[in-house]
């Protein structure tokens, strides 16, 4: 696969991160509700664990591996 093409794909995984976690938080405070522990820590997960795919993603196309491989101990 070409670099950029895995580029293109973690920044898709990062954008839509980020945008789930927004949309989570700050569409729950636009409707005037309050923001609530469990929509703080589902928000948290959101965001840990797009960023933990991201970060798999990014490592392993600047190594040239396929995007979800997992190193075997």
């Amino acid at each position: 696969m070409q670099p950029f093409v895995g580029i293109l794909i973690f920044s898709a995984i990062e954008t839509a991160t980020v945008a789930v976690w927004a949309e989570i938080l700050f569409k729950t405070v636009l409707a005037h509700f309050e923001v609530t522990l469990e929509t703080k820590i589902i928000a948290t997960a959101v965001l840990f664990v797009g960023y933990v795919i991201e970060h798999i993603v990014a490592f392993n196309v600047g190594k040239g591996r396929p995007l979800l491989s997992f190193p075997r101990p």
